[in-house]
């Protein structure tokens, strides 16, 4: 994390979602100050001091590194949205303004700053030469990173290759053509392919089990403060026991078979489907309310029409958070 990202700010928004407050996460391993900073994406941080902090907040490196991932395709989504109205209302100028605005950060990623200079090109607005040139010297330097990737790849395989020839002990050591051959016979093994499918299935039904128990919770807990106070803490409590510590009771709860494997499924992710939508539904605006009530709405109408639709994103990065973490939970 060396270089200056948009991880800090990523990284604040998970942390008030799960309401930790900043000298909780900080800790003893690094200063208030100096997470504050981060989070403004003032400094950077190694990787090790980074994983101390997600541990903090009880988030797995790489359900953060999911949830990072959603937060840039969603941040991208909206904004060519938005470029796409002002196009459809004929507001080039907005466009040109905001593109412009855009290709300043140094945050961006290589794709999107590629597609915001398309639509600059496209629109023949190309009047300042010094952004452009810095952008395209960017993107100069990505392509340049990726040949430098694709050389790495292609120099592991040949080491990969000599070392297996070397050793030539192929159950220790197979080569990568054999490592290949195997994989997709693999995948045309009647046998091999059928228990995939029973691995997917079982993944998909503790899935769904944490979606049917972790939305109502996060929504109760979002609309209630009573509900919160009760559920809240317990949630905190449940979710810092390590997934392994779970595994000798729900066999002695429910023996041995399907269903240890699909409360592991359901219980890993449904913290992060309860927290999601919790912070989806305190997220809406009051004045949704307000105006609904103003308008005679009943509650089941400012549920079905404001809090359902309003929650919904969080909901949707929580559900997709859930089914990495039941995939890693399989036993």
């Amino acid at each position: 994390m060396d270089k200056k990202n948009m991880h800090g700010r990523v990284f604040k928004k998970l942390r008030e979602e799960r309401g930790y407050k900043s000298k909780d996460v900080a800790g003893d391993v690094i200063s208030t100050r100096t997470l504050t900073r981060f989070e403004a994406d003032e400094t950077s941080l190694s990787i090790s001091t980074f994983e101390k902090l997600l541990e903090n907040c009880g988030v797995l490196p790489i359900d953060y590194l999911a949830y990072y991932n959603n937060y840039i395709e969603v941040e991208n989504a909206e904004f060519f949205k938005r470029m796409q109205s002002y196009l459809d209302s004929g507001y080039s100028t907005k466009i040109i303004n905001e593109c412009k605005k855009e290709l300043k950060k140094k945050e961006i990623d290589y794709e999107r700053r590629l597609d915001i200079l398309l639509i600059l090109m496209s629109l023949n607005n190309e009047d300042d030469s010094k952004l452009f040139d810095e952008n395209k010297k960017i993107i100069k330097l990505n392509i340049s990173d990726g040949f430098i990737k694709i050389g790495f790849y292609l120099l592991l395989l040949i080491s990969w290759y000599i070392a297996a020839r070397k050793i030539s002990i192929p159950l220790l050591l197979p080569t990568p053509l054999a490592t290949a051959k195997a994989f997709v016979g693999s995948l045309t093994n009647a046998k091999i392919m059928s228990n995939v499918g029973i691995t997917l299935l079982r993944v998909i039904k503790g899935w769904l089990l944490a979606l049917l128990v972790g939305i109502p919770i996060g929504i109760g807990m979002g609309l209630s403060k009573k509900f919160n106070y009760v559920f809240g803490g317990l949630m905190n409590s449940l979710r810092q026991i390590p997934m392994m510590a779970w595994v000798p009771l729900t066999i002695i709860w429910l023996g041995i078979g399907e269903g240890p494997t699909l409360f592991m499924i359901a219980l890993n992710g449904l913290f992060q489907v309860i927290l999601n939508t919790n912070q989806g539904v305190l997220g809406i605006s009051k004045d949704y309310y307000n105006a609904a009530k103003t308008m005679g709405a009943n509650r089941w109408s400012i549920f079905c029409n404001i809090v359902i639709p309003g929650a919904l994103p969080d909901m949707l990065v929580g559900a997709r958070l859930a089914i990495g973490s039941g995939w890693m939970s399989v036993i």
